[in-house]
This record gives C-alpha cells, structure tokens and sequence, in this order.
C-alpha cells in the first residue's frame, strides 16, 4: 500500500510539472517549472514511459490550437525531454553496432520535429532552467549526424542570442564540465566553419571562460586536422 501511494504521489508531481513562466507570457501559471529529478518525491522514470509521455504529449501539441493548452504541453514535454547525452543518444539518435549494423533510437525518426518543440519551451520555461538543461544535456557529448547535430545546431543559434544569459549558467558548473560543454560544442567534422563572432562576447564577460572556449577550438581544429 505504501509503495502505491509513493507511486501515486510521484505521478501527480510529475504532471504538476505543467507549469508555465508567467514572465513570458499573460496568463500563465504562476510557479516556475521543476526538473523531474528535482521534485520532492523521487521516482525513476522507465525510458518506455519516457518515450510515451513524449510522443503522447507533442501529439497532443500539434492538434490543438489552445494557446494556454499548448503552453502547458510545451512545459510538460520540457519535463519529460532527456536531460543527459547518454539518454538523448538513446532516444533520438543511433549507436554503430558494426560496419553494417545500425541500432535506431525509438523516436530517431521524430528527433527533427521533438527537439524544435524542445527549443520552442524557451517561450514558456524560466531561462535559467532552460539552459541548465541545454548544458546537462551537452556535458559529455560528442557529434553525430541527425539529432545531434539538430541539438548543436540549436545551440549555437541560441548562445549567438543569448551570450550574457548562457554566461550567468555555465559559470556555476564546474571547470572540468564547462569544459567538457565548449568541447561538446566545438566537436564536429568541421570546426573551422563555425562562426566564431558568436561566441567571442564572452571574452569580455569572463577571459577565463574564454581561455577555455579558445583552447577546446584549438583541440577542435586539431582534432579534425585543420590548422588553425
């Protein structure tokens, strides 16, 4: 009996995750929304279940035109999205088996349309929180083709926009993981093409901070052997 109610109590905190920013937007709900495995009662959550609430959630996004509606979905799909590499790799991208064998993620197919909606969240999701999970999420990353790349590529978008806030989150992390985030970032088949005006801000917020972005570019060209 215990253990069911646990079990009940974890679901009805997990659903109250579909909270909106009430700074963003008129009328939203007025609390900020929590991490699952921020939430008083601990649960772990199966990646069967993971994968159905995310599925069942942006469908129900996409078919229903209540902006309110909408904003508590986007924020329940927030919740429930990966918040580490190895969990994202496994639901949305690939892992190579052998030279012709290819094991697919369960939503590999959707990660296009998933991690768009995952990005939009940013309308109705309190800032920090949002970046904390973009960093979680990168800190131990390396590249793929399909769902990461879509990620970085998101990323880059969002620190071209948002040096100063991005800032304000990583610097609480420690060095070896904002260290390993700027490697995550600069970790493609083609560094050199990155636009580095994006990012060359933080050498005024913080020259530490960028000592170690300068140096995970180099280690990047390196890498990829193109000198620098």
């Amino acid at each position: 009996m215990g253990k069911t109610i646990l079990i009940l109590i974890t679901l009805i905190s997990l659903f109250a995750c579909v909270e909106n920013k009430n700074e963003k937007q008129k009328g939203n709900i007025n609390n900020t929304t929590k991490y699952i495995n921020e939430i008083g009662v601990k649960q772990k959550i199966t990646i069967g279940k993971r994968i159905e609430r995310l599925k069942d959630i942006f469908y129900r996004h996409k078919n229903t035109n209540d902006k309110k509606k909408q904003n508590q979905l986007i924020d329940s799909f927030f919740c429930f999205f990966p918040d580490n590499f190895p969990l994202f790799v496994e639901i949305y991208g690939y892992k190579e088996i052998s030279t012709d064998s290819t094991l697919y993620g369960q939503l590999y197919n959707d990660s296009y349309s998933h991690i768009k909606l995952f990005f939009k969240s940013n309308d109705v999701i309190e800032d920090s929180l949002f970046i904390k999970k973009i960093i979680d999420i990168s800190i131990n990353g390396f590249w793929e083709s399909d769902a990461v790349a879509i990620f970085k590529s998101e990323i880059v978008d969002l620190i071209s926009k948002n040096n100063k806030s991005f800032y304000s989150v990583l610097k609480n992390y420690k060095v070896k993981d904002i260290k390993s985030f700027w490697k995550f970032y600069f970790n493609e088949p083609h560094p050199d093409n990155l636009d580095l005006n994006k990012i060359y801000k933080f050498r005024q917020i913080d020259q530490k901070m960028f000592d170690i972005i300068d140096t995970s570019y180099k280690q990047a060209l390196k890498d990829a052997h193109i000198s620098g």
